[in-house]
């Protein structure tokens, strides 16, 4: 949950909650339209040597929850890899995508995208 609750000032001032589409293992979305900061984190109020602060945020969200089909949601994850080309880099994409497209459920969706070893599920089929 810090994931979505802590960033620096730094990531906040440049966008970092900004238009998030965020799905949780229930298949339930979430829009996140932006942050905002609640207060610094951490000894010296979240400062670092390099005057970096990690702070606490609250998300703004926009809208209401919506349900979203596995489908739906593979199709977003797919498009993110065309439109975004840092995914190109990682050396297992090929991996990723069998696990991506094996995914039974939201569980295993999300398990394949967070396991850097890519989806054990996939691979063991």
């Amino acid at each position: 949950m810090d994931m979505l609750t802590t960033t620096t000032t730094a990531g906040l001032k440049n966008g970092l909650f900004d238009n998030i589409l965020l799905v949780d293992s229930n298949g339930v979305s979430y829009h996140i339209v932006g942050a905002k900061k609640l207060h610094g984190v951490g000894p010296f109020w979240g400062f670092n040597i390099f005057l970096n602060q990690r702070i606490r945020v609250e998300p703004v969200f926009d809208g209401e929850p919506a349900e979203m089909s596995l489908d739906e949601v593979r199709k977003r994850i797919f498009s993110s890899f065309k439109s975004k080309h840092g995914w190109e880099t990682r050396g297992d994409i090929v991996e990723l995508k069998k696990a991506i497209n094996s995914a039974a459920n939201f569980s295993e969706l999300i398990e394949a995208l967070r396991d850097p070893g890519v989806g054990k599920a996939a691979l063991a089929t």
